[in-house]
């Protein structure tokens, strides 16, 4: 284990390539394609050849750069990007699965209030060990503290997307699909835990836990949706939006 002193020694190194890996994340979504004044790209300003034209105004309730570049991945890209703040707190006796379901919809919910027509797409992402969510890293404590557990385990990843079509204001139909991901992750050693945490690539992701990462090259076995533990399921995805007539 890492003492905490040693962490507090690392905060500052963390802190400086945090700034990389944040540019570095950008980069894989944006490229070098021409972004708004807000820095969000758009439908109409990608020039890809990929991209398909969308039928309906598609609203996407999430901020996150990972699920804008898996449904680049699918030649889709949203006309507006709408994240969703709602209280993400379980409730007492809800399995993670069924919070993931909840707090995907409510995301939906709310942003399809202030929509007049069009589709908006949500998700929500948890990782469960022994029954239980581990909620977002948000240091390099917790990143350490939640690493440590999955540590030669296996633990469950839950991606639930939500699709709301919206006519006149009002939903007219709702769908929605999540995926059930099994990670078995080898026993890490001190020195390629302190690696991982040192890299601060894990505070901000659920369970502290980033695949796209050194870590993928300790997880042994993955059975289930690889795209669903990054943050976006793509065949319950495309299967949502094929079934409610996106396409």
């Amino acid at each position: 284990m890492i003492a905490k002193k040693e962490l507090a020694e690392l905060e500052l190194e963390i802190e400086q390539k945090s700034k990389l890996n944040e540019d570095f994340s950008l980069g894989l979504v944006f490229n070098s394609n021409p972004a708004d004044q807000n820095g969000i790209l758009t439908n109409s300003q990608d020039s890809s050849n990929s991209l398909k034209i969308n039928k309906y105004r598609l609203y996407l309730a999430s901020a996150s750069p990972r699920r804008l570049q898996l449904l680049e991945q699918i030649g889709l890209m949203p006309d507006e990007i709408v994240p969703a703040n709602i209280d993400e707190n379980p409730i007492s006796g809800e399995s993670v699965n069924k919070m993931t379901e909840r707090l995907a919809k409510a995301k939906a919910e709310k942003i399809a209030n202030g929509v007049a027509d069009g589709f908006v797409m949500a998700a929500d992402t948890a990782i469960e060990i022994g029954g239980k969510s581990l909620g977002k890293a948000s240091s390099p404590e917790d990143v350490l503290q939640m690493i440590s557990k999955l540590s030669g385990k296996k633990h469950r990843v839950y991606t639930s997307v939500v699709l709301l079509k919206v006519t006149n204001g009002t939903v007219e139909k709702c769908a929605q699909k999540t995926s059930k991901t099994t990670i078995a992750l080898k026993s890490l050693t001190p020195a390629e835990l302190k690696e991982y945490v040192v890299s601060g690539l894990g505070i901000g992701r659920e369970g502290g836990f980033n695949m796209q990462t050194q870590l993928e090259a300790f997880v042994k076995s993955v059975s289930g949706s690889y795209s669903g533990v990054i943050g976006l399921p793509l065949y319950e995805t495309y299967s949502l939006l094929t079934g409610l007539g996106f396409w």
